[in-house]
């Protein structure tokens, strides 16, 4: 059985003056949810079949709103073993590293992680910065909405928050 409530407590606090999203789904979110939100919907079926052989048990996201204009957001993935978040991970960045032709990837040591800065505006009118690491059986993703540049600073100082709080070190 999986401890949504716990996972959902790992999360990063909102900033200070930050406003959470209304108009997305956050809090707790099933694996149909999960894949609907995550994946382009070209994906999402192989990606709901691939999350269940790594033995998906819940994920969780909250997003928000900061007074300079810029946005985030964060998801937690919490599988029945480490091979599913480590192999979730994995495919995720060897795509970012494979497609040179929407953004540059980049390694954050301090968490072992990879991100992706994509200076392509998306249809709000932001360029995005992109990071994903995990601990344990955890996924993270984080993903940091700029209008003026992807701002890698922010969404790296934002996973390594967020992994301190799963229980990296």
């Amino acid at each position: 059985m999986h401890d949504s409530a716990g996972l959902l407590s790992k999360l990063v606090p909102y900033p200070s003056g930050a406003r959470p999203w209304t108009h997305n789904k956050t809090g707790v979110l099933t694996l149909d949810e999960f894949d609907t939100i995550f994946y382009k919907v070209s994906v999402q079926g192989e990606e709901r079949s691939l999350l269940a052989r790594r033995r998906f048990s819940t994920a969780v996201r909250h997003g928000w709103y900061n007074a300079d204009g810029t946005q985030a957001e964060v998801f937690l993935v919490e599988f029945s073993s480490s091979t599913g978040a480590q192999g979730m991970y994995l495919a995720l960045t060897s795509e970012w590293k494979q497609d040179t032709t929407s953004g540059t990837a980049f390694t954050d040591p301090a968490v072992h992680g990879t991100g992706e800065l994509e200076p392509a505006l998306d249809s709000s009118g932001n360029m995005t910065a992109k990071e994903t690491a995990y601990v344990g059986h955890t996924f993270i993703y984080v993903r940091y909405y700029d209008p003026a540049a992807p701002n890698k600073t922010e969404v790296m100082r934002l996973v390594q928050h967020q992994y301190r709080l799963v229980g990296g070190h």
